[in-house]
């Protein structure tokens, strides 16, 4: 690192974490091709409460002053109250154009100021020319008095100011006015004094600043005054100049001063509980630090007295003090229960202070007193009870060896060898064991048993009657002066838990005695390691069925219903031969053809066979196959097994199974050891293992262009079709349904069929089928094409054209179908074609056989049949239209008759003949029915008369005198002439309209029953 110094700064920091001081802080000017080049010192003051690394770097996109620079990424690592100089040297090559370039200097510090870093200074260098020389400086500068440095700094005392005097040198050719200011301190740390002057009689200047002409050099007094609260130790406050004609200028220096340490502590010992029975007494240290510094004392207690009966607690045994804290410790004094005197005592104790860094303390010695409060007198009652008790006890032990029972044989120690045995090294179990009195013993019998009492082992049954040891036990033991003996061998040597019995009968004496017996611990013979499988796993949860896809499965047939046709054989009527474009994924990696797996067995010696087990998802086994190791390693599995270093581990990896169909798998593994009985000794089994079929394919979407076509408008496209060449065609004509579809993995697609059916199953548009076993076919390369793995078809034409509802289905066939099963069909939704409109018009609409008249009149007969008419219609127009009679019988066929009875009640009804086709056109025709009440009785004759001019033309049946009351007779008789045709009505003789009936002359005059009645004349109705 470059010119790095380092100087300590402990204590209380202020201002923002980092401190920084450029020099120089302006513009710095350096001369291209300059050896010495230019040295920016940065000095970094580390004002926060942690350890920091800092890194100090030019950024990157200031070029080329960091090309320059010689390092330009330089780091610091400071404690707290820390400071360190970095020097970065700038040279500048010769070739270089003079300019003024602006750089950025970065300071940051992420790792451990994140929230105040990185910090930017920009700043500007100036490279002057190679051959000339640096300009004059004009920049002010400025010196402080006394001068401070890092190794001298100001000592001040607590509570007292360091006075400095700032010398400004206005270099500029320009008054300028400049203040002064401290930008880390605090505004309560200095205080900065302008000189006072009356430059012109009257006029009071401001003295918030000092103004110099130009080349002048002023004063002004800075005061620093540290508050009383302030830590001891170095602060490098920056001292900031500003130039009020250059604002941008950064005139910066730094001020070295320490604040001597100051210390003072108080400490007051409080008695809280000094008074106590069977508790603790409790009491307090309370420390004030009156001082500038940090301090660290450790707490001390114990006994004045040499006693030592009382245990004592301090919580905290040390505590730490900033300078104006405070803290608090407790001090728990707790005699010893048992030494509580009957009459009370007064337990006295100190506690001793120490600091740490061995500074003076105004007391460090305190002294307590405990009362400790007399037993309860009920407490003697029991020290009688404990004499007396003491007493008796006396008196059994003398009685109790007066007739202590005989010495007899002690067992103190019987266990096994401690070892590890195994049946597989035929180890029988050793024992040792120790007897004390072995003078005294008959004989000892030894006896191995299972944990539930099973005789496993012996019994061993050894003699010492006699003098010297048996010869069993004369290479194992020492008879004195204990029977010790080591590594006694048994006949246990099978696997399984052992426990031994030793039991030890004493001889014979004066009294009976019973026989020692002891048992030893469990023993355990380890049996021979049984191999086991550790994981059984396949080399990846799933597969992806291989293989190549034979073109067998490309001929499987597909029936479509109702039709008797079938799609999916190759034949001349497929649609077109395919184009040059091929679907497939030959390009694809190839798929592994079957499950691998992987496993790991231990104890690989002790195998006999292996048998795997392929199960289905009904846990079923498919598939068996049996590995032989009884002459080691099976050949089928010597390339893809192999064992560790000392042959403990068996590890076998893709190995080959026989799955290859899609489906789900299950895998057990069955460990057969070389001992036994055949029966396994590990089963474990796989997760389920997935192999995925081939990517069948999906019709994502099938649908018409439109759900409603019209057959003009086929009509009209079909004459344009055949008028316009194909080749200046630029969209398809709709000349017939145009259907729209997608179908997911194209690659997997034989053929595609398509054919439409009315909503009552009959076909209305025949099978077409497209072939893809060579790509896109021909018939369809102008309105399909390939989205990746999709296809994509828009306004395939079907040619259905006729009036009609279309159901069409859409039948894809996969290469790999083996039934019709994999087939894939979707249909759309009801299409129609809406057929031309054909005019409507009624052809016939007769009554009783002839033409309807607008209007009948009908006059009621008393004694009469009713009226009944006959009506006939004959309408035409498309078959969309809707025939109707109304009021009765409402919707009609196109062309028939019905009787319609006339109501014998006076009134008037209509009959409406209606037509309505799906165009919204509508034609009536009305016809309408009056009945009249019949006619009063005839008066008595009247006397002859003499004829006159009007009345013998009435009587004549001259034309006009219809209109006149009582013409014939019959008062209201009279008849509309003039109405061509002959209504013949049933049941009316001589019914009205017979052409001139109202002109005749009546030979007698009519009688209601036969009066006819003429319609009138109205004209006809129509909408």
């Amino acid at each position: 690192m470059n010119g790095l110094s380092v100087n300590s700064r402990p204590g209380h920091s202020v201002g923002s974490p980092l401190g920084i001081i450029r020099n120089p802080s302006g513009l710095a000017t350096v001369i291209a091709g300059d050896e010495d080049g230019l040295k920016l010192s940065i000095t970094v003051t580390n004002q926060g409460p942690i350890s920091a690394l800092i890194d100090i770097y030019i950024d990157e996109k200031s070029q080329p002053v960091r090309q320059w620079c010689v390092s330009p990424h330089e780091y610091l690592a400071l404690n707290p109250g820390q400071s360190s100089e970095v020097v970065l040297k700038i040279k500048v090559p010769d070739n270089a154009i003079p300019d003024t370039y602006d750089y950025l200097l970065v300071v940051d510090a992420q790792q451990h100021y994140p929230e105040n870093t990185p910090i930017y200074h920009r700043a500007k260098l100036q490279v002057m020319p190679f051959v000339e020389e640096a300009r004059t400086a004009t920049d002010a500068t400025f010196t402080l008095q006394p001068a401070t440095s890092s190794l001298q700094p100001a000592m001040l005392q607590r509570g007292e100011q360091l006075e400095l005097k700032v010398t400004v040198h206005n270099r500029s050719d320009r008054v300028d006015r400049f203040r002064l200011t401290c930008p880390d301190l605090d505004s309560k740390w200095f205080r900065v004094i302008y000189p006072e002057g009356l430059p012109l009689a009257g006029i009071i200047t401001s003295t918030q600043g000092l103004e110099l002409n130009p080349g002048d050099k002023g004063d002004i007094l800075l005061f620093l005054s540290p508050p009383m609260t302030a830590w001891a130790g170095m602060y490098a406050p920056t001292v900031r100049l500003y130039s009020e004609n250059n604002p941008d200028l950064v005139l910066l220096d730094v001020v070295y001063l320490e604040i001597a340490e100051f210390h003072l502590i108080t400490v007051d010992f409080i008695t809280l509980v000094s008074k106590v029975k069977n508790q603790a007494g409790l009491f307090e240290l309370r420390f004030q630090n009156s001082g500038n510094t940090i301090r660290e004392i450790d707490i001390f207690a114990k006994d004045a007295d040499e006693d030592n009966i009382c245990t004592y607690t301090v919580a905290p045994s040390k505590v730490r003090l900033s300078p104006g804290g405070s803290a608090i410790a407790g001090i728990q004094v707790k005699p010893t229960k048992g030494r509580r005197p009957f009459y009370g005592r007064m337990l006295n104790f100190v506690v001793d202070l120490e600091d740490t860094q061995k500074l003076p303390l105004l007391t460090n010695h305190f002294q307590g007193t405990l009362m400790w409060e007399p037993r309860p007198w009920w407490q003697f009652l029991l020290l009688v009870f404990l004499l007396t008790g003491s007493l008796a006890a006396l008196i059994y032990f003398i009685f109790w060896l007066i007739t202590k029972p005989p010495i007899k044989p002690e067992i103190i120690e019987f266990s096994p060898e401690p070892i590890k045995y195994k049946e597989i090294n035929n180890d029988a179990i050793r024992l040792n064991w120790r007897i004390g009195n072995p003078q005294k013993i008959e004989y000892i019998k030894i006896t191995g048993m299972s944990p539930d009492g099973l005789v496993l082992s012996g019994p061993f049954v050894y003699d010492l009657s006699q003098k010297t040891l048996p010869k069993e036990l004369q290479d194992f033991c020492v008879p004195e002066p204990q029977l010790t003996c080591q590594n006694v061998w048994t006949d246990a040597r099978k696997s399984g838990d052992y426990i031994f019995e030793m039991t030890v009968m004493p001889k014979k004496g004066r009294k009976a005695v019973e026989p020692v017996t002891l048992r030893t611990t469990s023993v355990r013979i380890e049996p021979i390691p049984v191999p086991q499988a550790v994981q059984v796993e396949s080399t990846q949860p799933i597969y992806q069925q291989g293989g190549n896809q034979g073109r067998s499965l490309l001929a499987v047939p597909a029936s479509i219903p109702g039709t008797g046709q079938s799609i999916g054989q190759s034949s001349g009527q497929s649609s077109g031969q395919s184009t040059d474009q091929s679907i497939g994924d030959s390009a694809s990696a190839p798929l592994r053809d079957r499950i691998l797996l992987n496993w790991r067995l231990n104890n690989p010696n002790q195998i006999k066979q292996l048998r795997l087990m392929g199960l289905n998802q009904e846990g079923v086994i498919q598939t068996q196959k049996t590995y032989d190791f009884t002459q080691g390693m099976s050949p089928e599995l010597e390339r893809y097994c192999q064992k560790n270093l000392d042959s403990t581990v068996l590890t076998c990896e893709n190995v080959p199974t026989d799955a290859k169909e899609p489906g789900l798998y299950m895998f057990e593994l069955q460990v057969i050891p070389s001992i036994g009985d055949g029966s396994p000794s590990a089963v474990i089994k796989t997760n389920a293992i997935q192999i995925k079929g081939i990517p069948q394919p999906k019709i994502v979407e099938f649908a018409p262009s439109q759900l409603v076509y019209e057959e003009v408008k086929l009509k009209a496209a079909n004459l344009a079709a055949n008028q316009t060449p194909a080749a200046n065609t630029v969209t398809p004509k709709v000349n017939s349904i145009l259907l729209n579809w997608q179908v997911e993995q194209v690659s997997q697609v034989q053929e595609i069929g398509l054919i439409g059916r009315s909503p009552d199953g009959r076909v209305n548009s025949p099978l077409q089928r497209y072939d893809f076993t060579q790509g896109i076919p021909v018939a369809l390369k102008d309105y399909c094409r390939l989205s990746g793995p999709q296809l994509v078809c828009k306004n395939v034409p079907t040619g259905a054209n006729q009036p009609d509802d279309y159901i069409f289905d859409l039948i894809v066939l996969p290469k790999n179908a083996q039934t019709q099963e994999g087939i894939t069909t979707k249909k759309t939704e009801i299409i129609k074609i809406i057929p031309e409109p054909v005019p409507i018009n009624i052809l016939a609409f007769n009554i009783n056989g002839q033409a309807a008249a607008p209007k009948y009149i009908f006059e009621t007969q008393p004694k009469t049949k009713p009226i009944v008419l006959t009506l006939f219609w004959q309408v035409s127009g498309g078959q969309d239209m809707k025939v109707e009679i109304l009021p009765a019988p409402g919707s009609v066929s196109p062309q028939g008759s019905v009787t319609y009875p006339v109501t014998p009640d006076p009134g008037q009804e209509t009959i409406t003949l209606k037509v309505t086709n799906a165009q919204g056109q509508e034609l009536t025709r009305t016809v309408a029915i009056q009945t009249l009440a019949p006619p009063p009785p005839p008066p008595p004759p009247a006397p002859p008369v003499a004829a006159t001019p009007g009345g013998a033309g009435a009587a004549a049946g001259v034309p006009g005198a219809a209109g006149v009351p009582g013409a014939a007779g019959v008062p209201g008789a009279a008849v509309v002439p003039g109405v061509p045709g002959t209504l013949e009505v049933p049941g009316v003789p001589g019914a009205a309209g017979t052409p001139g009936a109202a002109g005749e002359e009546e030979k007698e005059p009519p009688t209601p029953d036969n009066t006819p009645l003429a319609p009138a004349e109205i004209n006809p109705q129509f909408n």
